[in-house]
């Protein structure tokens, strides 16, 4: 792995895109550093700011101020992940992605002020790990889900509700039903939407009320066509 400076490194990313790496990044920033995080997907692949809305930030670093992480994609599966600071744009929510004024990292006294000087290592440490996972079981073990959280379907680390993507492994927190699209509910064995089986789950014989595999068009029990 090269690391062409202190806040910026190259990483053979194999099948993760940027958009992946940068939308783990900003659920990290929201889960485990208390951080306001957004981001949105460049030509050049991913861009995100955070800033915490503490009052000693609020105070030395001022509201507009952020740190700003650009994913910039490469050729042979390789990217560049640099750690910046800018002025914060409400824009990067809506996904409207424009010049941002990206400066190197000089961010020590604004993340100092809020007891987060090592918060730019922690990015790329958190990078790192992503990165070498696959994507995937960045922790050995997940915490108990608790009130207003849901566990990943595909690690099961506690994420906030309305996450769309695991902070932990950058999985998408729900599944969708293979014939109508609609988001199945979690534990769900058939979709809410269309009653489609859900992947995998069994297929109950409406007849003699024999359990067949998933996929199958007849009754092992009966005969009857399964619909």
């Amino acid at each position: 792995m090269h690391m062409p400076s202190a806040t910026s490194r190259v990483y053979n990313m194999g099948e993760i895109t940027p958009q992946q790496l940068g939308e783990a990044i900003v659920g990290f920033l929201r889960t485990n550093k208390n951080m306001i995080a957004e981001g949105t997907p460049t030509p050049e692949g991913f861009f995100l700011q955070a800033k915490s809305d503490s009052d000693n930030w609020k105070k030395i670093a001022g509201m507009d101020k952020a740190i700003q992480v650009q994913i910039i994609a490469g050729g042979n599966e390789m990217a560049t992940v640099s750690i910046g600071q800018g002025k914060w744009s409400d824009k990067v929510g809506a996904g409207v992605v424009g010049a941002f004024l990206f400066a190197p990292l000089a961010v020590t006294a604004i993340v100092g002020a809020v007891g987060q000087n090592k918060l730019p290592d922690e990015i790329l440490g958190f990078c790192d790990q992503y990165v070498m996972s696959g994507g995937r079981n960045i922790v050995a073990s997940a915490a108990p889900a608790s009130a207003g959280q849901r566990k990943c379907p595909s690690c099961g680390h506690p994420n906030p509700q309305s996450t769309r993507f695991c902070a932990n492994c950058g999985a998408a927190m729900s599944e969708s039903c293979s014939v109508c699209g609609a988001e199945l509910s979690p534990g769900a064995k058939f979709c809410n939407a269309c009653g489609a089986p859900r992947d995998g789950a069994e297929v109950v014989c409406a007849a003699c009320g024999t359990a067949n595999p998933a996929g199958s068009r007849f009754c092992n029990g009966c005969g009857a066509a399964l619909s």
